[in-house]
């Protein structure tokens, strides 16, 4: 059996604003250059970040280049930008749903091909179209156009458990569009809902978190905590920096059990959130590069109820792997009971077999 794994090669980071690298020929069949337009925001570089008037489109143009000796088919994918249950937003198509709040899927508003093969050691400009809603819109619109070759030898190696991995090699470019330089704002986050689950076939308590506004989150920080409803107890906790949220996005925030079996009963999942680090702002939470107290811009407080009932917190125990690891295990104790009783049985033969010898001898 083999299990898959896309390795996505997000060309662009916006939380930090690193520019796009073009993957060196030595290591993928192709590389990918976008070609910034005039409508592009002044300073931003390595991705599209562009001005369109309402009912406006642009033509966005990628250099693709295949500098090896075969031909190469790519498949090209446009999405809305999302955000992943590690907190990273996702610029290549996916499974993710579209958020609730969402009101302009980046895919419906772009013409492009999605087939394009090169010939060898061969340069192509790609091209394709996007279009600003007709409506005024005061926010971003944000997604990616990605670039994967199609049936290429993919790279295999295998996992800690001996189970075979192909890696897909999947270059991405975001792109965000905007109807003026003038909009900006911040992302609003708030936690509508929390459960027990599983993932990666291990127990975990999860919060959705969603941010229902069209502008990013960015430096994303969480601690939360799961306490009994009856006595506020805190059992379990986790902590993560570092994170960012698409605008109009959600996103599950695990919190692990570490091999822990599941309870019922009713718990609290709370905590507090930070967006935006600002050495000036006025919440603090962890600590900066140098070790000094780090400061955000932005500070939520959250809370929800919920239940985790005796049916669930079975079945997700008797799947948890963790769990099973850690449980007893006591098949040498019947293994030794089974020989003990085996060889009292002989035993007992044995001294029939030499009574009943005696008395024929008698």
């Amino acid at each position: 059996m083999k299990k898959y794994s896309v390795l996505s090669l997000i060309l662009v980071t916006l939380s930090i604003f690193f520019p796009l690298r073009a993957a060196q020929a030595s290591e993928f069949a192709f590389n990918v250059d976008p070609i910034l337009p005039e409508s592009q925001r002044k300073g931003q570089l390595g991705y599209y970040d562009i001005l369109l008037e309402p009912g406006g489109t642009q033509k966005l143009e990628v250099d693709l280049s295949n500098a090896t000796d075969k031909e190469v088919k790519i498949n090209v994918g446009m999405t809305s930008a999302k955000t992943n249950d590690n907190g990273v937003v996702e610029y290549s198509p996916n499974d993710l749903p579209l958020h609730a709040s969402q009101k302009h899927d980046l895919e419906k508003l772009v013409d492009y091909k999605k087939v394009v093969t090169l010939a060898p050691k061969s340069k192509e400009r790609y091209s394709f179209t996007v279009k600003m809603p007709q409506e005024e819109f005061p926010g971003i619109i944000a997604g990616g156009i990605s670039f994967q070759e199609v049936d290429s030898d993919e790279k295999e190696k295998k996992d800690s458990e001996g189970m075979a991995i192909k890696n897909k090699f999947n270059f991405a470019v975001a792109v965000l569009m905007r109807q003026s330089e003038g909009i900006s704002g911040t992302g609003e986050l708030t936690l509508q809902k929390a459960e027990a689950n599983q993932r990666n076939v291990r127990n975990v308590i999860r919060g959705y978190f969603s941010n229902d506004k069209p502008f990013y989150i960015n430096n994303l920080a969480i601690d939360a905590a799961i306490y009994k409803e009856k006595d506020g107890k805190k059992v379990y906790s986790e902590k993560t920096e570092n994170m960012q949220m698409a605008p109009n996005s959600g996103f599950w925030y695990n919190i692990p059990l570490q091999g822990e079996e599941l309870e019922a009963g009713e718990y609290l999942y709370k905590g507090t959130a930070y967006g935006i680090k600002d050495k000036n702002g006025e919440f603090t939470f962890g600590k900066d590069n140098e070790g000094k107290p780090q400061n955000y811009q932005q500070k939520w407080e959250f809370e929800k109820k919920f239940t985790i009932t005796q049916k669930a917190a079975q079945t997700y125990n008797k799947k948890d792997v963790d769990v099973l690891d850690a449980a007893p295990n006591y098949t040498w104790l019947y293994y030794l009971l089974g020989a003990i009783i085996l060889l009292l049985i002989l035993t007992i033969l044995l001294l029939i077999r030499r009574k009943d010898k005696k008395k024929t001898d008698e």
